[in-house]
């Protein structure tokens, strides 16, 4: 998705992404199969935190902010998980740049 993104970011053709996508094909997977009562779980901070950083629970994860955006709009998701300044927006902020050094 990020290759994507960043191959729309710099105006690149139809033809270009097309061939970004089928590039990276290969090693795409469908993701885990959603489980309400975790994405119900995310509502507690407690045990949102403990979802964190388990691949397993991306499907999860993104049927959480997906609601939430739904509810909220982007802009009051954006504000209250990643700016609020809080221990677990700190935390998501953190997580979204930490591979940013990483090569």
């Amino acid at each position: 998705m990020h290759h994507l993104l960043t191959l729309f970011a710099l105006k690149a053709s139809p033809d270009e992404i097309k061939r970004g996508y089928e590039d990276n094909a290969y090693y795409q997977r469908p993701p885990a199969a959603l489980k309400k009562e975790i994405v119900n779980d995310m509502y507690q901070p407690e045990k949102f935190k403990a979802y964190l950083g388990k691949e397993k629970y991306y499907h999860d994860f993104l049927k959480y902010f997906k609601d939430e955006i739904s509810k909220k709009g982007w802009e009051k998701v954006l504000n209250e998980e990643l700016f609020k300044g809080d221990e677990r927006a700190d935390d998501l902020l953190a997580r979204l740049f930490a591979g940013i050094g990483i090569e």
